[in-house]
């Protein structure tokens, strides 16, 4: 059983204890993506290495996820990196369930424990943004990906003369119609993204009878881009901001319980 969590994503290391496969917060979080990140957050924690404990990696990003195993491995720590879907209980029906990316199937894992026998939509805004579905049954379904704020407004500035980069959460307001080029493209991404969310969920709910909960993380689900939700009006919408850290910690204690029965 883990006794500390690591999320490596695309944008940020995540770190908390864990204790009965339960995730104990506070979330100890960095934009240094490095084993010398991992170590900060350690320290903050205040990890001792003097003991050996064990700890679960989930990743989106598994140079990263190597990167943060062999740092942890050289200070004498146990380690399992869930680097495979055939290391997390969870059944799934797609095309090609190897292609689907880890971190959706840790919240999908996640998601499961949280409402029994009733459909669940996840949306996860972070680097990218992911609307998935996992049935009532608790079978992942799919879902759809598209960019997320940092990304549009990359991709802005990338392919314009004269577009400025802009952090859309870094905006005080995000006004329709904007007065000025920088709140215009905040708006333009805050909106985007709220839209495409209110959409798909609209969409994946017309599939079933049953209304979905509809589970909210990622670093881009604020209060503020909330209340650009129309969904909001329609569905039960529950905000998980440590989803995925959860999931690894049901998915690491589900695996290592599996493996010490059978070794």
């Amino acid at each position: 059983m883990p006794d500390f969590i690591i999320d490596a994503g695309n944008s940020r290391i995540k770190l908390t204890r864990c204790q009965n496969a339960e995730i104990i917060l506070p979330v100890a979080a960095t934009s240094d993506r490095t084993p010398a990140g991992l170590k900060a957050l350690c320290a903050t924690l205040q990890v001792d290495f003097a003991k050996q404990h064990f700890w679960a990696i989930g990743s989106s990003n598994p140079p990263l996820a190597q990167d943060l195993q062999q740092f942890l491995l050289s200070h004498n720590q146990q380690v399992l990196w869930l680097d495979s879907r055939a290391k997390i209980p969870l059944l799934v029906d797609v095309d090609y369930p190897d292609q689907v990316g880890i971190d959706r199937l840790l919240n999908a894992v996640a998601a499961k424990s949280l409402s029994q026998n009733t459909p669940r939509i996840i949306v996860d805004a972070g680097s990218a943004v992911t609307v998935d579905f996992v049935d009532e049954t608790s079978i992942f379904r799919g879902g759809v990906i598209f960019p997320g704020m940092r990304l549009m407004g990359q991709a802005l500035k990338a392919n314009t003369a004269k577009l400025p980069l802009i952090e859309p959460a870094m905006l005080e307001k995000w006004p329709v119609p904007a007065r000025n080029t920088q709140t215009a493209i905040g708006s333009g991404i805050a909106y985007a993204i709220a839209g495409g969310i209110d959409r798909v969920v609209e969409q994946l709910a017309s599939l079933y009878p049953t209304p979905p909960h509809v589970l909210l993380t990622g670093g881009d689900i604020s209060p503020r881009l909330i209340q650009l939700l129309q969904i909001t009006h329609r569905f039960q919408l529950r905000s998980f901001p440590a989803l995925t850290l959860q999931g690894i910690a049901t998915a690491a204690t589900t695996f290592s319980g599996e493996y010490q029965k059978t070794s």
